[in-house]
């Protein structure tokens, strides 16, 4: 969902419901980092709907055929 400093190894399925002061507790996430988190993610979730489709890892299913869907 190009979500900007947010490596594979933090995702969690529950990626968009995150508890931001459980999250402050942990090590490295400092204010900043939870502040640039959280735009992030807010600007994934206005993502054009090819970029998700493209996003899921479908076998066969690129780019281009993501955007003719």
């Amino acid at each position: 969902m190009d979500i900007r400093s947010f490596g594979e190894a933090n995702v969690r399925p529950e990626i968009y419901t995150l508890p931001w002061d459980k999250l402050a507790a942990l090590e490295g996430f400092g204010e900043k980092s939870i502040i640039n988190l959280q735009a992030a993610i807010e600007a994934s979730k206005r993502q054009p709907l090819n970029r998700l489709i493209y996003g899921l890892g479908i076998r066969y299913v690129g780019e281009t055929t993501a955007k003719t869907c």
